[in-house]
């Protein structure tokens, strides 16, 4: 055999031996990562232990149609379910697996999250957006009007997204989809710029996803064509610092933050947006696998019918 052929067969075993070492050490930081429960509700309070593989459907008393999990600070979870003898709707506060508080709210609710004994719920009045309220000590105060989403940390500060006024008349073709985010911390609220989805990284870093329009024009000045792209940032709440994130800018849409601020559970669909996947982010090793949770395929009587709206927990909350 010819040197150089012997030098490519060993430069070709080299190279499978390198990226079979790669790909078994991402896969391994996936598996590590892949432990804890998934809690979601459809109907009834859905947890998926991860690293079993199975999931348990669980009914409470009292109570039936349950909806919108949320994150509790001082709990486990908080949802939306219909009394069975008044047959109105409740935001539940779980804790060591039981309904520890219940407040009747009978506007339509897109969200809510919980910290201590303060409860935050978005309700929805027109297009997606409404009026952020706060009940504390039952009585309920509204934070803010045009609300599109909200989120809340560990430590009970809260960031939202206001819808923007529209005054320029262009078509929404030209204008990016950006709205107004504020952060709210000791009952001051300070805009931080603009960005159209935001959720806790930690207690003190936002990942911020914004959409930037690149326009191209004609000799005479006619607009010749748009293009949309997505940028997420690192901002630092605090400071207003905003950081261009390489890595979360090559993953797909995250869906929750695991306890210990590692993790991310991640989701896409198919090109025909009817078959979800969902992934895990490893955030600290910077390693993602689009399907390591589910794949479309196996396991689909555990995964088939879970929602973007998901948990992740360290424990069962619900034993």
């Amino acid at each position: 055999m010819k040197k150089s052929h012997k030098i490519i067969i060993t430069t070709f075993a080299v190279v499978l031996i390198v990226a079979a070492a790669i790909f078994s050490y991402r896969y391994g930081v996936i598996a590590k990562a892949k432990t804890g429960y998934l809690v979601y509700a459809d109907n009834t309070i859905n947890v998926i232990d991860l690293k079993n593989t199975t999931i348990t459907k669980y009914n409470v008393d009292g109570y039936y149609d349950f909806s919108l999990i949320g994150e509790y600070y001082g709990g486990d979870f908080c949802c939306i379910a219909i009394n069975n003898e008044t047959a109105e709707q409740e935001i539940l506060l779980f804790k060591n697996g039981t309904v520890e508080k219940s407040y009747s709210v009978p506007e339509k609710i897109i969200s809510i999250s919980a910290y201590n004994d303060k409860v935050y719920y978005l309700t929805e009045e027109s297009r997606n957006k409404g009026s952020l309220n706060c009940i504390y000590k039952d009585e309920t105060e509204l934070i803010a009007n045009d609300v599109e989403e909200f989120a809340i940390n560990s430590i009970g500060e809260i960031v939202y997204i206001i819808e923007k006024p529209d005054n320029d008349n262009q078509s929404s073709m030209e204008n990016d989809s950006n709205d107004e985010l504020y952060y709210l911390a000791n009952g001051k609220s300070i805009k931080l710029g603009e960005a159209y989805s935001a959720l806790w990284l930690n207690i003190n870093e936002l990942l911020v996803s914004a959409e930037k329009v690149e326009k191209t024009f004609r000799d005479n000045g006619d607009l010749l064509s748009t293009k949309h792209t997505v940028e997420d940032y690192i901002v630092d709440a605090k400071s207003n610092k905003w950081t261009y994130s390489e890595e979360f800018n090559k993953i797909p849409h995250i869906v929750d933050i695991s306890p210990d601020n590692n993790k991310a559970i991640t989701f896409i669909t198919d090109e025909s947006f009817s078959t979800p996947y969902y992934g895990i982010y490893h955030i600290e090793k910077d390693i993602c696998v689009k399907k390591a949770i589910y794949d479309g395929v196996n396991n689909e009587d555990v995964f088939g019918e879970m929602n973007s709206n998901t948990l992740w927990l360290n424990e069962n909350p619900m034993e």
